[in-house]
C-alpha cells in the first residue's frame, strides 16, 4: 500500500480470543512542522535554504506551508523582505512561546508588487498579526487573527492595490489598519469585538470596504482632506446586526429611524437626523465636513470609544440627545482611550442642548479647537473624568448645565476644564446665570486648566437647571 508523506495509517485491531473480527482504518494528520524559530528570507536566494517547493514564478511560487511556530525570542514568525520571488504562506499557526514585545505573526516589508499572498493562517498573542509594508498588490484572505496587542492586520505606507479578504478578527486592538495604501478591497472579513476600530482606513483614497460584518465594535476612517473622505466606498457592511450607512453630500434629507448600527456622514449639508438607538459599536455616528445639521431626539450609549464625532462641521445642533456609558478600552498605565459621550473637534457654532451625559469612560463632553458654540441645559453626570473638557477653544458659552458627581476617578479641582482658550463664558452673560455645581460651596466656582485655575463660572446656580 503506499502511503502519503502526509499521512500515517494507523490499524486499529480488535480481536475476541484469538479472532479477528473488525479492522478499522483511521487517518492521522501528522502534517505540521513545529518550530522554535522564526522563518527570515532577506533575499530570493533565502527561499532555497528552507527547501521551499515551488520556483518563484507567478505559475509556480516558493509555498510555506503547514508550519507551527512558537518562537522564543524571534521578533516575527515569518519575515520575508526586499524579494522578487512568488511567494504563498499557507495553513501555518504562529503563537509566540512567551511575550515578545514588537513580535509580529507574518511581517512583510518591500517586496515587489503582486507577488505576495497569505492565506489560511491561524495567528494568536501577537503585537501585530499580519504586517504589511511598502508592498502593493498582496492578497489577505481567509486567515484567523486573535488577541493582537494592536493591529490584527496592518497594510500601510504605500501598500496600495491591497485586497484583505474573507478573514476573522477576534479580539484585538484594531482588527483591519490601512494606513496610505489606496485603491485596496476590503471585503468580507468578520471583526468581533475589537477595542479600538473593527476596521480602520486611514488616508488611503479609493479604498472599498464591502459586506464586512461587525461585532460589538465597528468601522472608522481617517482622512485629511474631504476628497480623500468621499473617496472611500463603503457599502452593505452589517454592525451588530444592523446596517452601516455610510452617507456622502446628501442634502435636505431627514433620516428617523432606528435600523442603523452604525451611521457616517461625510460633506452632508441640511440634515436632521433623529430616533437613532446605536448602542455597542466603536463609535455610533460621525460627522465630517457637515453644516446645518441636527441630531435629535435620540441614544448613543454603550459604545466602545465615542457616543457621538463632530469634526470639520459648522452649525450642528445636538438635541436632547442620550450619551450614557460610553466605556473605552484599558490600556494599562494610560488609563481608557477616547471615551467621551459627545467628541467635537475644529468645528464651529456648535449647539449641544437638553442632552442627559451619564458614566461615559472619560468626558462628557470633549471640544478641541471649537469656537463660538454654547452647551446648555444639559445633565453631566458622574463620569469619569471631566463633564465638560474644553481646550484650545474660543468665543464659546456654558451655562445653566447641572455637572454632579463627575472626576470622582481622577485628581480633579473642578467638574469643568479650560485650557488656552480665550473669550469662553461659564455662564449666561445676559442673564449672569451660571451652572449648577454639586460640589460648589460659595462665591465663584472655579474652572481648572492643565496647571492652574484659568476661568470661572462667576454665577453658579443653587438648584439643578435640569434634572
Amino acid at each position: 500500500m503506499a502511503i502519503s508523506k502526509n499521512f500515517k495509517i494507523l490499524l486499529i485491531i480488535i480481536g475476541s480470543i484469538g479472532l479477528i473480527t473488525t479492522a478499522i482504518v483511521v487517518p492521522v494528520v501528522l502534517f505540521r512542522d513545529s518550530t522554535t524559530q522564526g522563518i527570515e528570507i532577506l533575499s530570493d536566494e533565502d527561499f532555497r535554504k528552507y527547501n521551499l517547493p515551488g520556483t518563484g514564478t507567478s505559475s509556480d511560487p516558493y509555498i510555506i506551508e503547514n508550519h507551527e511556530i512558537s518562537p522564543r525570542d524571534a521578533l516575527n514568525g515569518i519575515h520575508i523582505m526586499e524579494v522578487t520571488k512568488y511567494f504563498i504562506i499557507r495553513n501555518c499557526i504562529i503563537e509566540p512561546a512567551n511575550e515578545i514585545g514588537g513580535f509580529r505573526g507574518i511581517s512583510i516589508r518591500s517586496v515587489s508588487d503582486d507577488i505576495a499572498i497569505i492565506k489560511n493562517n491561524t495567528i494568536r498573542n501577537c503585537a501585530k498579526g499580519i504586517y504589511v509594508y511598502n508592498t502593493e498588490g498582496v492578497t489577505i484572505e481567509d486567515n484567523s487573527i486573535y488577541y493582537s496587542k494592536t493591529n490584527g492586520i496592518e497594510v500601510t505606507e504605500e501598500s496600495d492595490y491591497s485586497i484583505v479578504r474573507n478573514n476573522y478578527c477576534e479580539s484585538n486592538l484594531i482588527g483591519i489598519y490601512l494606513l496610505d495604501s489606496p485603491r485596496s478591497l476590503v471585503e468580507r472579513n468578520v471583526c468581533n469585538r475589537s477595542k479600538d476600530s473593527g476596521i480602520l482606513v486611514d488616508e488611503s483614497s479609493y479604498t472599498d470596504v464591502f459586506n464586512n460584518t461587525f461585532l460589538k465594535t465597528g468601522f472608522s476612517y481617517g482622512a485629511s482632506s474631504l476628497s480623500i473622505a468621499l473617496s472611500y466606498d463603503v457599502e452593505d457592511n452589517i454592525v451588530n446586526e444592523r446596517k452601516l450607512e455610510y452617507l456622502k453630500e446628501l442634502e435636505n434629507t431627514m433620516i428617523s429611524t432606528d435600523e442603523y448600527g452604525q451611521l457616517k456622514l461625510v460633506g452632508c449639508t441640511n440634515v436632521i437626523l433623529k430616533n437613532l438607538d446605536i448602542r455597542k459599536t466603536n463609535l455610533g455616528i460621525s460627522l465630517l465636513y457637515c453644516e446645518t445639521c441636527t441630531i435629535e431626539d435620540s441614544t448613543f450609549s454603550e459604545n466602545y470609544r465615542l457616543g457621538i464625532s463632530v469634526h470639520r462641521s459648522t452649525d450642528i445642533i445636538i438635541d436632547n440627545i442620550t450619551c450614557n456609558d460610553n466605556i473605552g478600552y484599558y490600556v494599562g498605565e494610560l488609563g481608557y482611550d477616547n471615551s467621551d459621550g459627545i467628541y467635537v473637534r475644529s468645528s464651529d457654532f456648535i449647539t449641544i442642548k437638553n442632552c442627559k451625559i451619564r458614566r461615559n469612560q472619560d468626558n462628557g463632553i470633549f471640544m478641541y479647537n471649537v469656537w463660538n458654540s454654547s452647551v446648555q441645559y444639559n445633565i453631566l453626570n458622574d463620569n469619569r473624568e471631566h463633564g465638560l473638557f474644553l481646550w484650545y477653544s474660543h468665543g464659546n458659552s456654558i451655562h445653566h448645565n447641572s455637572f454632579i458627581d463627575n472626576t470622582r476617578y481622577i485628581s480633579a479641582d473642578s467638574q469643568g476644564f479650560e485650557d488656552d482658550g480665550t473669550d469662553n463664558y461659564w455662564y449666561d452673560t445676559s442673564t449672569n446665570q451660571g451652572n449648577y455645581w454639586d460640589d460648589w460651596i460659595t462665591g465663584y466656582y472655579f474652572i481648572e486648566g492643565f496647571f492652574e485655575i484659568t476661568n470661572s463660572d462667576n454665577y453658579p446656580l443653587s438648584m439643578p437647571p435640569v434634572r
